[in-house]
């Protein structure tokens, strides 16, 4: 059987030079299985944070602009991973929970699954509780993955969802979007030197 994995890379992750190189060399240590990736927004998510904290400006509409600039960096790493599949489309996604799991990494803009008309069956806050960590929670719940990786570029020992959510190292919406019967398991994903 072959593992069904969403794998989270962290917004922050994404100033690494050697991003994917070190993408590859971790993979290297997993076992062969299907591996649904998304991307945060690192410092473009960070600035709207800025800018909300400046201005009056609705919460929810401020979350899915947010989701929007998720597109930019979903597009930045499938440029970085030219040889992943990208599914771009809600179409594409639909059909790719259709078919049987393949041992391959797919790419996701996090708007083909996880949309404004599709949000009530998310059960997401529709604000900044809620980040790619939940959205990634959300995506395992959709595609019955059994195992959620969030690739962090801080050092993360502690695993317990609500304690992380305490902590701030995931946000507030993920100890409830995390699903039961999912492992999850928290990565520092390691800086490589060289390019080979």
């Amino acid at each position: 059987m072959i593992p069904k994995r969403v794998i989270k890379l962290g917004g922050s992750c994404l100033d690494n030079p050697q991003l994917a190189i070190a993408i590859h060399h971790w993979l290297l240590t997993l076992t062969p299985g299907q591996n649904l990736w998304i991307v945060g927004g690192g410092q473009a998510i960070d600035a709207m944070r800025q800018l909300a904290a400046l201005h009056p400006l609705d919460e929810a509409n401020m979350h899915w602009r947010c989701v929007n600039l998720l597109r930019a960096s979903f597009e930045i790493v499938a440029e970085l991973l030219p040889t992943w599949s990208v599914i771009s489309e809600r179409q594409a996604w639909q059909q790719l929970l259709a078919e049987l799991p393949q041992t391959e990494n797919y790419l996701l803009a996090v708007d083909s699954f996880y949309s404004r008309q599709s949000s009530q069956d998310s059960r997401l806050p529709e604000g900044w509780a809620t980040t790619t960590d939940a959205i990634a929670a959300y995506l395992a719940r959709l595609s019955n993955a059994d195992e959620l990786i969030l690739l962090k570029s801080c050092e993360v020992t502690e695993i317990d969802p609500l304690q992380l959510a305490q902590q701030g190292i995931v946000d507030l919406a993920f100890p409830a979007a995390m699903p039961a019967a999912t492992k999850l398991q928290l990565v520092t994903l390691p800086r490589v030197t060289g390019s080979t």
